[in-house]
């Protein structure tokens, strides 16, 4: 959906709309519950890029939030036994992801400075284990 038309959407039909998309980008495998926890974690004046993992590899990588020399990312657990991980000047602190056997999906913001100015990306990530994803289809 182009942005400016997203935008002047109410925010029920924004909700309807996203709503419709998880189902679609992640085969309709979200619970209500599922969805609605992510629905009740984002901002609709925003959108987002949404990210469907199948192997718990590629969603542990996504945990990371850096917060270093001008980035801020910041992150929210929709559902899931999760723990962000963080990169800073300082220090690295890993993600906790125990239970690759369940579902799991985070909201997060990814701010970059480039130049004098700051860009920020949306993004949903939802994990989805790899068995579920096969006998979706």
């Amino acid at each position: 959906m182009q942005n400016k038309m997203f935008q002047v959407q109410s925010p029920d039909e924004k909700r309807d709309k996203l709503a419709s998309v998880l189902g679609r980008k992640t085969n309709h495998l979200l619970s209500k519950f599922q969805t609605q926890q992510i629905l009740n974690e984002i901002d609709f004046h925003r959108q987002y890029s949404i990210r469907v993992h199948i192997e718990p590899e590629t969603f542990f990588d996504a945990l990371f939030l850096c917060r270093d020399q001008g980035n801020r990312d910041t992150g929210k657990i929709a559902f899931g036994n999760i723990r962000f991980g963080i990169i800073s000047d300082t220090f690295i602190s890993n993600p906790s992801f125990p239970q690759k056997r369940l579902p799991a999906a985070v909201i997060m913001t990814r701010c970059r400075t480039v130049g004098a100015r700051q860009v920020f990306t949306n993004l949903i990530h939802i994990y989805l284990p790899k068995y579920e994803m096969r006998n979706a289809l």
